[in-house]
């Protein structure tokens, strides 16, 4: 019974982990979505203009249409994944892959990318979107993937990834998760 008290309290806190995660990544993508006002008459101007499209990486302002590119992007990528197949088709042949697990790893490319994941793609036996959160050209995802080895029991994962869309590609994916599930 131990061993299975112990096994919650592991999900409880890796659950936990990665929503403080997703929410530092988050934050600063809020932040940078949003003009603050420095004077108190631009208060009221504040409060009744904000765009609800965000602002983008380079804090130009989101168009709804661009902002809707965005989600599209997003939710393709993902429909791919439950489908297995063209999920690929919304990297950007110059993505910037980076992997916060220590040690960081960083991949540049699209082929390279491909090959450096390949065998975590192929180990996919489920996932689930667990929250969604786009804001300007950015999206932060909390997702939960269970995965399975060929000759190793399945295993979950919970990630954060942190995805920048741009003319409908992804062209940076950063990702953030605990590699002590992963068999060794």
């Amino acid at each position: 019974m131990a061993t299975n008290d112990s096994a919650a309290i592991t999900r409880r806190f890796f659950k936990l982990a990665m929503a403080v995660v997703c929410f530092i990544v988050a934050i600063p993508l809020v932040l940078s979505s949003r003009r603050f006002p420095t004077q108190t008459n631009e208060a009221t101007e504040f409060s009744a203009n904000r765009s609800s499209a965000g602002r983008g990486a380079t804090g130009a302002a989101v168009s709804k249409e661009e902002a809707m590119i965005i989600k599209a992007a997003i939710d393709g990528y993902f429909a791919g994944l439950r489908q297995k197949k063209g999920w690929d088709s919304f990297l950007a042949d110059d993505l910037v892959f980076t992997s916060f697990t220590s040690p960081v790893k960083q991949v540049r490319g699209k082929a390279a990318y491909l090959e450096a994941t390949k065998r975590f793609y192929g180990g996919i036996v489920a996932f689930e979107v667990r929250d969604l959160l786009i804001d300007g050209d950015k999206a932060c995802a909390l997702t939960r993937y269970q995965l399975q080895r060929p000759g190793s029991p399945a295993f979950e994962s919970n990630v954060a990834e942190v995805f920048q869309v741009r003319d409908g590609k992804i062209v940076s994916f950063d990702i953030y998760f605990d590699s002590a599930p992963f068999p060794k």
